[in-house]
């Protein structure tokens, strides 16, 4: 009898069994189960960027669809789905529906941290601390200036990261309306948008310490090294069949049957 071969197929279902994000032996990866009309059905993810959606799913309890995912042989005799950077997730109806306010929700720093949804406008009460970089990016064929600075409230800290010639004061609280929340790389940080609107606020008290810079700087000669490149697109995501000859490959949320158009 031959063995089954691996099968691109589209599932309907819940998910449940949400875990940490681990390593495997060669791409990170987390388990989920998939609750199908008829079945439970075994998933494995190697889009780690995705974590936070399949959290949001199982504590919203939506009906999710997961498409362009490979049905995979596993002995003895099983099945699993394996879901990567190709693979398209959309809710039905959408979980966030609930999130979508035509005003944003305030929000503590410790609130969004406990439930970091992706692209949730939010406003926050912050106390700007330590600079973290400046860096110059390009947005629509101009150059801009990016600044990350170290916020913080009585419950939590987080980055912020501010676009153009910000006039923002250290040590100062700040009223920001309509701040989108992200994250990179696993860390949550929040995002001006062009909507973002801020103030300087009262003094609101103690504020929760910042997270400590733990690290160091080495002077000396490289020997050898081991590099990976990944290139990301301007939301931080993985692009896949990407070379430094072919940096406009389209990464996971690209329309894919327009090769080569970005997110």
């Amino acid at each position: 009898m031959t063995s089954p071969k691996k099968q691109k197929v589209e599932r309907e279902g819940f998910i449940h069994q949400a875990t940490a994000v681990t390593q495997g032996t060669s791409r990170k990866r987390f388990p989920d189960v998939l609750q199908e009309a008829t079945k439970n059905t075994e998933l494995v993810i190697f889009a780690p960027e995705t974590h936070n959606w399949f959290m949001s799913a199982e504590k919203d309890q939506c009906l999710v669809k997961l498409q362009d995912i490979l049905l995979t042989p596993s002995p003895p005799g099983q099945l699993y789905i394996s879901v990567d950077e190709r693979s398209q997730l959309k809710c039905v109806p959408n979980c966030y529906d609930e999130l979508s306010h035509k005003e944003p929700q305030n929000r503590s720093l410790g609130d969004i941290l406990a439930d970091p949804r992706e692209y949730r406008r939010v406003n926050v009460l912050v106390k700007i601390g330590e600079r973290l970089e400046v860096t110059s990016e390009t947005r629509t064929y101009n150059p801009i200036i990016r600044t990350l600075y170290d916020v913080s409230d009585e419950t939590a800290s987080v980055a912020l990261s501010v676009w153009g010639n910000d006039t923002l004061l250290m040590d100062n609280w700040y009223h920001f309306r309509n701040v989108s929340v992200q994250s990179f790389f696993g860390e949550v940080l929040l995002k001006m948008t062009p909507e973002t609107t801020f103030d300087i606020a009262e003094d609101a008290g103690a504020a929760s310490p910042l997270v400590n810079n733990e690290t160091t700087r080495k002077v000396g000669d490289i020997l050898q090294a081991n590099v990976t490149i990944s290139y990301l697109c301007h939301r931080g995501k993985t692009k896949y069949q990407c070379t430094p000859s072919t940096t406009d490959a389209p990464c996971a949320y690209s329309d894919n049957s327009r090769p080569g158009r970005g997110c």
